[in-house]
């Protein structure tokens, strides 16, 4: 990133700590409130050039910090940026925190890791894949029970019932939405290298919200947490 931009990234955080903000959001693939909008595979290089080096460099100390963040929920992510993570909240899905170790879940997470190395993905893949199995659940359910490949039997059907998955009980509400929201609200703490397999130890990532699923109370203020 060009001396000048980051130079305004300082700034712009060195105004937040002037004028005491006591949050700082970021949001959606941007690195700042404005929502810039950044490539995916851009995010990992620009957040580390950006919104963590300039905190440091402009000795910002926000109550709380973070956002609902695209990238920060990859594995690869998580291990290039380390302890820099420390005290950030962001979003995710899952995590194998005790009260999300549903039925067939942790053998599920075993035989995706054990090929994850081999094909060149996601090493932990906690992300995407209990959700992406759970989908093809709800289908395969749906499509047994209607006997069935009509999109229209199968959508009445899935609008309708509650299914058995590897993310717990799965049910949809009117609007198509999910009937619950399962989006977590997770602090990183204890993050102490940039090896990925401390990212199997839950406690660099704990789950703050929503209680049904909590695995740990937010640190509050941020600075506590790094």
């Amino acid at each position: 990133m060009p001396k000048r931009q980051r130079g305004n990234r300082v700034a712009q955080i060195d105004e937040c700590r002037v004028a005491n903000h006591q949050e700082r959001i970021i949001a959606g693939r941007g690195l700042d409130c404005s929502i810039q909008r950044v490539r995916p595979f851009e995010f990992n290089r620009l957040y580390r050039q950006t919104q963590c080096c300039c905190l440091v460099e402009a000795n910002f100390k926000p109550k709380m910090i973070g956002g609902a963040m695209v990238g920060l929920q990859s594995t690869a992510i998580k291990a290039r940026l380390g302890p820099l993570l420390n005290g950030w909240t962001i979003y995710d899905v899952w995590l194998p925190v005790p009260k999300m170790l549903f039925a067939g879940v942790d053998e599920l997470m075993k035989k995706y890791q054990a090929h994850a190395a081999v094909e060149g993905v996601d090493a932990l893949g906690y992300y995407m894949v209990p959700w992406s199995y759970a989908q093809l659940q709800v289908l395969q359910q749906a499509v047994t029970a209607t006997q069935s490949l009509d999109d229209a039997r199968l959508g009445d059907y899935i609008r309708a019932n509650t299914f058995k998955t590897v993310v717990g009980d799965v049910k949809f509400g009117s609007d198509g939405e999910l009937a619950q929201s399962r989006v977590l609200q997770v602090q990183f703490r204890n993050v102490k290298t940039n090896d990925l397999t401390q990212f199997k130890d839950i406690s660099t990532q704990v789950v703050v919200a929503p209680a049904e699923y909590e695995s740990g109370r937010l640190i509050y203020p941020y600075e506590q947490a790094k």
